[in-house]
């Protein structure tokens, strides 16, 4: 199955757009590097987050983002190259280099569009619908992982919330996330920083429809330790952000609108 959905009994919906690495073998073959679809450190996303909040419900990829990127759709031509054809099958990956030695055609690009985007939104709109009935609004966290090197060493905060410049949730959800993260843990925080915030955020979060979303970056650094050029998760470090996280998950369940 190309998704994991497990629906909860709150208002809070976690996204996990980037854990899958599923390929079948001779796309892997055709990539430049056939090692990069097994060390997205993404993939440790629903390790480092399970069981913080039972009732939420939770949406996650089994397949790579090298066949369909469904948080990064493009319209804009100088990303164009990033996001590939239609918009969602990458050509370039976030460092800039090569994904495919043979890169894929507009009708496999089609293809992997109907078999993992389509479906992917799909659910997630479903379930948004089916919380928001029932709770009177829903609230989508957006979850993915920060690169080590996407920002210098003393720019880089552990923990990022990304608003959409503050129109995809309500004006005090994010600040009082914040103001949680500071004063329960060492962790750094920033809100609606440097990131470009994801498709999926843009495009689900409308305050005025009940329907509040946002990104969580969270560093790498956090909760892996580098062997080489690959992180392992690390379940001893990881504790103390998974309790500044628990907090954050708790917040979101409890919360709503003013």
């Amino acid at each position: 199955m190309p998704l994991e959905i497990i629906p909860g009994n709150g208002p809070l919906i976690i996204t996990l757009p980037y854990t899958g690495t599923n390929m079948r073998r001779e796309l892997v073959d055709r990539l430049y590097d056939k090692s990069r679809h097994i060390t997205s450190n993404d993939r440790y996303l629903d390790r480092l987050l399970g069981g913080l909040a039972n009732d939420a419900t939770t949406i996650r990829t089994n397949f790579h983002r090298f066949v369909s990127d469904v948080d990064a759709v493009s319209m804009a031509s100088e990303l164009r190259a990033h996001n590939g054809l239609l918009g969602v099958v990458p050509l370039i990956d976030h460092d800039g280099t090569a994904i495919w030695s043979s890169p894929p055609t507009v009708d496999e690009a089609r293809v992997w569009r109907a078999l993992y985007f389509t479906p992917y939104h799909a659910a997630l709109a479903t379930q948004i619908a089916r919380v928001r009935a029932k709770y009177g609004h829903a609230i989508v966290l957006n979850c993915r992982a920060r690169r080590a090197e996407s920002m210098t060493a003393a720019e880089v905060p552990d923990i990022e919330f990304s608003t959409h410049l503050g129109a995809s949730c309500g004006v005090s959800l994010s600040a009082e996330l914040a103001a949680l993260v500071k004063s329960a843990s060492a962790h750094s925080v920033l809100v609606s920083g440097q990131l470009r915030t994801g498709w999926t955020t843009r495009q689900y979060g409308r305050p005025k429809a009940n329907t509040h979303a946002f990104d969580l970056d969270v560093h790498e650094n956090c909760y892996l330790t580098n062997d080489g050029e690959v992180g392992h998760f690390d379940a001893e470090k990881v504790e103390p952000l998974r309790d500044t996280l628990r907090q954050v998950m708790r917040h979101l369940g409890q919360w709503t609108p003013h």
